[in-house]
């Protein structure tokens, strides 16, 4: 899973306009949005990130299907794929869709559309899921609200996010690049009480190395040092919850 460091890194402002970065700039770096995966350091990160969502990501069963809110050039398909579910990506960029389109082994229904007003019926979605795209959200409230309101009775959202208590979350802050001046960074206590309304809260962090060369050959060490003494530090915040069969606390 990209994180927002990645857009930073290929020196594209992503802005477009007033507010949260816009369509226009997530379009304008598009085509090279998958080359933070170039560096060992950013792929052992990014498999960190996919080994937490997927502790969280429940099994699919034959016809599941799911829907990624934040597809952008389809990275976390094999995921979802791997978890036996069929997927539905939606984006609000035409851009990232484009490149995720023009690989040949994507093969899902990509929607151009806004989370916030998600062109799906209710309870038709066994799984959500959304991976560093609540961050860039207006109304980050709104549009979980419609997550929830496509998610069957049972269903699971899993939401992944970037710490705004972590090393590099606590450097955007004081650098304050313009591609994260409008960006919000969840803490871990921010996002549970934000999904607790809809049921009980299932959080699991990762990624607490800094992203240095350097330490790779530690990597895996300071992984699990990281999880056991300062939890709430990793980089990569992942919270699940199940729809309820009955209505969402208000």
């Amino acid at each position: 899973m990209m994180t927002v460091e990645s857009k930073a890194e290929v020196g594209v402002d992503t802005h477009g306009g007033e507010g949260m970065p816009g369509r226009a700039g997530f379009d304008r770096i598009a085509a090279r949005y998958d080359r933070w995966y170039e560096k060992p350091v950013n792929r052992f990160i990014d498999r960190l990130e996919e080994r937490s969502l997927e502790s969280l990501l429940p099994q699919g069963h034959a016809g599941s299907l799911l829907l990624d809110v934040g597809f952008g050039t389809g990275h976390s398909l094999p995921l979802a794929g791997k978890a036996g579910y069929r997927v539905i990506g939606l984006d609000k960029s035409g851009g990232m869709l484009r490149v995720a389109a023009s690989k040949d082994s994507l093969g899902v229904p990509l929607v151009q559309g806004d989370a916030h007003y998600l062109p799906f019926p209710d309870s038709c979605f066994d799984a959500v899921l959304s991976v560093t795209a609540f961050e860039f959200l207006e109304e980050p409230r709104q549009a979980l609200e419609e997550m929830v309101r496509c998610l069957r009775p049972g269903g699971s959202l899993v939401i992944g996010v970037l710490n705004a208590f972590s090393y590099l979350g606590l450097q955007r802050k004081i650098l304050r690049k313009p591609i994260f001046r409008e960006a919000h960074f969840f803490r871990v206590g921010e996002l549970r009480r934000m999904l607790s309304r809809i049921g009980e809260v299932r959080v699991d962090t990762c990624a607490f190395m800094p992203p240095w060369e350097w330490l790779l050959p530690a990597g895996e060490r300071l992984e699990r040092v990281g999880k056991a003494l300062a939890p709430g530090l990793g980089q990569f915040i992942v919270a699940a919850v199940t729809k309820p069969a009955v209505g969402v606390k208000e």
